[in-house]
């Protein structure tokens, strides 16, 4: 009711009749301002899309100089082949300059096309193949002039010529397609900017009967903010939140009924009446320091206070203060919206008194685990370094054995020897892939940025005594910088590399690929062999200390390599899993988190 009777007030300091009608005029004043400059902006949108039409027809420019230049190494190649001589080498060695420049120009120009970015790798590495195989052709006709010809009548480098042509083609078609679209748009901002500058015209005439207009909606507009005053009256009458206002004496002048029910007063108890009422006495300052808020032309939002009940109780509350101003613009007054907090306040005691509950069993427990791991650690690293000396007594025994009774020993007692002197071997391969697998666990990380490249080059140089003689085909393909522990990548690399070295031990032609990816918010990177293969049921045991899925006939090994290189992973953030299947190889995963500073 209070709400109703102050709605009706401000109604009745709206602005006078004649100040509507020169804000309609100010109006379409702005209006016209508006067209002028939406013409401007059509104009400058014309100039942007005819260059956009510059650029798509730079794009077309430097593809057509991408093939021109394949085409002049082709030539040059060509011109050697035939006659040998060292001048026709030139337009070749000059294409290879060029070439880089010219991808390069079209990876600049083509930046705001994902599309045509998508098509850039196969191009580049087609060309690559390319060249390879004209460099290849190039350097054994200095040698052998017949078997560089037959590498050319197998027609390797015309597949890929076409295949690079056929690439260019594609992405001209693309472009091609972007210019006529372009153009399209150029035509229509041409057609906008020309009817922009009617209608500003058109706008300019209309001027008048825009006047008239306004003069007529003065009335209907003043009647409808009286009806939507009164609805916004209902809404705060009804509100259940307290809502009231007082002047700038601190005397309340409306109280709805969200107030009366939470505070306890009606209407005619405490309109009249100092807002301290309300305040308990140790916050007599608050009401003050909020009114000093308002005429710095400051809100009050949310205030987390307390506040005095009919009855003598207190509420936890929160209060928004917002100034009412008089007609001139002056501050006279302010609203408030007093909201009871009551249960949100209890919920957030309990909720911190859980999270207090739950942080302290949280330390129990990681200082359990904690604990636990160590002492884990400290009996693998003892157990590993005490096992080493009955081993070196056993094969220092042996071999004294070997020496002093080699010659009254038959066949069998010297087998069983042999025996004996290979278990212990693999005993002590066992204990240092042990220690191995307990120092990745303890060792603290030094996290830098870490070439997967360098590391895959170091690891083939460590593993190739174990590919002498055998035909190994390795597809290395783009490896990213990430960041890491160099030593634990690198000894995650090694294992890796060397089991599918391993497992692809019986194959006449052996392949390794070595690949990484970026995907929901990572780096996948993988090892792919077509080796033994494995039976997926046993996937999960892959990774486990000890587990092996093929006999130690078959394949050597202690099975710790894969357990080290899922801790490594791990400490980093990483995970790692595989995929395979019997005798059609396998494909080893591991994951690093992308970091923004590295990755």
């Amino acid at each position: 009711m209070n709400a109703a009777i102050s709605a009706r007030k401000m109604l009745g300091r709206r602005p006078p009749f004649q100040k509507g009608v020169a804000i309609g005029a100010g109006s379409l004043v702005i209006l016209l301002v508006l067209s002028a400059g939406l013409g401007y902006w059509n104009t400058v949108q014309l100039r942007e899309n005819d260059a956009w039409v510059s650029h798509t027809d730079e794009v077309l420019d430097a593809l057509e100089s991408v093939l021109s230049t394949m085409q002049d190494a082709e030539t040059g190649q060509r011109g050697y082949l035939i006659t040998g001589e060292d001048q026709y080498l030139e337009p070749y060695n000059v294409a290879l300059v060029a070439v880089e420049k010219n991808i390069q120009r079209v990876k600049h120009l083509t930046e705001d096309n994902p599309r045509q970015q998508a098509r850039i790798p196969l191009l580049e590495e087609q060309i690559s193949a390319k060249l390879k195989v004209e460099d290849r052709t190039i350097t054994l006709r200095k040698k052998d002039a017949e078997a560089a010809r037959q590498i050319v009548l197998t027609g390797e480098g015309k597949k890929i010529m076409e295949a690079i042509r056929a690439q260019v083609q594609e992405m001209q078609q693309e472009e091609r397609g972007l210019l006529v679209a372009r153009q399209r748009q150029s035509r229509h901002s041409f057609l906008v900017a020309v009817l922009t500058n009617l209608f500003t015209v058109v706008l300019g005439l209309g001027m008048v009967g825009t006047m008239v207009y306004v003069l007529q909606r003065h009335l209907a507009e003043r009647q409808k903010a009286g009806r939507s005053l009164a609805r916004l009256a209902a809404i705060v009458e009804s509100s259940d939140d307290a809502i009231l206002s007082k002047g700038l004496d601190g005397i309340i002048q409306t109280w709805n009924a969200g107030a009366q029910r939470l505070l306890g007063y009606r209407a005619e108890e405490v309109i009249g009446q100092p807002i301290t009422l309300l305040l308990p006495p140790e916050r007599m300052q608050e009401e003050q320091q909020i009114v000093d808020r308002l005429l710095g032309g400051q809100r009050v939002e949310h205030l987390e206070t307390v506040r005095v009940t009919k009855d003598g109780g207190r509420v936890e509350v929160s209060v928004t203060v917002s100034p009412l101003k008089g007609a001139d613009g002056q501050i006279i007054g302010a609203s408030k919206i007093i909201h009871d907090i009551t249960e949100r306040k209890r919920a957030e005691e309990e909720l911190r008194r859980l999270k207090d509950e739950l942080e302290y069993r949280v330390e129990l427990r990681t200082a359990e685990l904690a604990a636990s791991n160590g002492e884990l650690e400290a009996f693998s690293y003892t157990v590993s370094h005490d096992l080493r000396a009955p081993l070196r007594h056993i094969t220092s025994f042996v071999a004294l054995l070997d020496e002093e009774a080699q010659a009254s020993l038959n066949e069998q007692c010297r087998h069983y020897m042999q025996n004996i002197s290979e278990a212990a071997q693999r005993m002590g391969h066992l204990i240092d892939d042990l220690l191995t697998f307990s120092r990745i666990g303890r060792a603290a990380m030094t996290v830098r940025p870490v070439g997967l490249r360098r590391l895959v080059d170091e690891a083939r140089t460590e593993l190739a005594s174990e590919t002498d003689g055998r035909a190994i085909d390795w597809q290395i393909g783009p490896l990213p910088e990430v960041s890491g522990d160099p030593t634990l990548l690198r000894s995650v690399m090694v294992n890796l590399l060397s089991n599918a070295i391993k497992y692809t031990r019986h194959r006449d032609a052996a392949r390794i690929d070595v690949g990484c990816r970026e995907e929901a918010g990572e780096v996948v990177c993988f090892v792919r062999d077509n080796g033994a293969g494995f039976d997926m049921k046993f996937a999960d045991k892959l990774f486990g200390v000890f587990q092996r899925l093929h006999r130690a006939e078959d394949f050597d090994g202690t099975g710790i390599g894969l357990a080290s290189v899922r801790r490594a992973v791990q400490r980093h953030g990483g995970r790692t899993w595989a995929e395979g299947e019997l005798a059609r190889g396998a494909t080893f995963y591991f994951s690093l988190p992308l970091r923004r500073n590295g990755v």
